[in-house]
């Protein structure tokens, strides 16, 4: 089974970082490129700017992103 991650972007996020969260709980938070340092995480929170960056990432690491956007 595809592990699939929630990207949730926002313009009130802080430009190149990321916070990761898992069962709605903040467990790591910082630079886009090190997030792959927070071990288990369901929904990654970004900047509006950095959502294409970030889902790219997710996808390098085998990993399905879902974003927001395209759910409807």
């Amino acid at each position: 089974m595809v592990r699939q991650i929630q990207i949730k972007a926002s313009n009130y996020g802080m430009p190149g970082r990321v916070v990761a969260v898992e069962k709605g709980q903040a467990i790591w938070a910082g630079p886009i490129k090190e997030f792959g340092e927070a071990a288990n995480f369901d929904t990654l929170f970004c900047h509006g700017d950095d959502e294409q960056r970030l889902a790219d990432l997710v996808r390098a690491g085998n990993l399905t992103p879902v974003l927001e956007n395209q759910r409807a």
